[in-house]
């Protein structure tokens, strides 16, 4: 019986991958996809990295993105109360009506004023005085000021209820030199919280508020 030569054929070690170990190759490449997916995808040292400061915070209205943060506006009191200041000879209650509410209401009556004579009746300065006040109260400092700059602050011409014209008048330069000193400048008005040194009209000149003055001027400064 011929002896079947057997031949050896030798398997170098180390070269290959058996089913063993291809199995372990392929599971381990399955687990570092899966730790790869839970850590976000993102590598270590990307996932220590601290996280970015946050930008204020702002809401985005119809006027477009505004600040959560605000500047209170300052403060400032409407004429004490106590006098009326009827105007002739229209009558209206020119001083009461510095309020907030009566301030668009007092402008426009003051358009009227001219062809009324009130400043003949009144007195030149009496016209822009309360113009210039109610502008103020509504918050037109333009208009304020260019009425405020025709009246002669040194010596205005009041021919009636000088003590209550003096004291709006007092009241209106304040306002507007702080106006002047910043164009900003814009207050909320409250409801004064003293009382008028003159506590009722000033008719010394007429004896009444309804009737037209004397051909006497009285002179005030501011």
């Amino acid at each position: 019986m011929a002896l079947r030569s057997q031949r050896t054929t030798a398997r170098p070690r180390g070269t290959g991958c058996g089913p063993l170990r291809r199995w372990v190759g392929v599971w381990c490449l399955v687990a570092a996809g899966v730790a790869t997916a839970c850590n976000g995808g993102s590598s270590p040292e990307a996932s220590s990295a601290p996280p970015s400061t946050a930008a204020p915070s702002s809401s985005i209205g119809p006027d477009g993105p505004s600040s959560t943060s605000s500047t209170a506006k300052p403060e400032r009191e409407y004429p004490a109360g106590g006098p009326t200041d009827d105007i002739f000879p229209p009558g209206d209650p020119s001083y009461e009506l510095i309020d907030g509410p009566g301030c668009q209401t007092l402008l426009d009556e003051t358009t009227t004023w001219v062809g009324l004579s009130v400043p003949d009746a009144e007195g030149a300065d009496t016209v822009p005085l309360y113009a210039g006040a109610a502008s103020a109260c509504l918050g037109r400092w333009s208009d304020a000021e260019r009425n405020f700059e025709q009246i002669d602050v040194a010596h205005p011409d009041f021919q009636r209820n000088a003590c209550v014209r003096t004291e709006l008048l007092a009241w209106l330069t304040r306002l507007i030199h702080e106006w002047q000193a910043d164009h900003s400048f814009s207050p909320v008005f409250r409801t004064s919280s003293g009382s008028s040194p003159c506590p009722g009209d000033d008719t010394s000149s007429t004896g009444s508020p309804d009737e037209p003055p004397s051909s006497s001027t009285s002179s005030a400064a501011g």
